[in-house]
């Protein structure tokens, strides 16, 4: 696939993307995760994320560090 395909897909999901959901990129897999009733991100008790909000995993190579 070409890169230009790869970016415009990509940026055909930012403009269409639904509230409600964000993704994880933890470096073994890209998560699709559901946000919480009030919207936000649910993070457990102590720190990391609820994975019980995970709605699917992808194999796409990611990376979840900062710059």
């Amino acid at each position: 696939m070409r890169v230009s395909t790869i970016i415009r897909r990509l940026k055909e999901l930012e403009e269409n993307w639904p509230d409600g959901y964000w993704l994880l990129a933890n470096g073994n897999s890209l998560d699709l995760m559901k946000c919480g009733e009030d919207g936000e991100q649910v993070i457990r008790v102590g720190g990391g994320f609820d994975d019980e909000f995970v709605v699917e995993s992808f194999s796409i190579p990611n990376d979840g560090g900062d710059w």
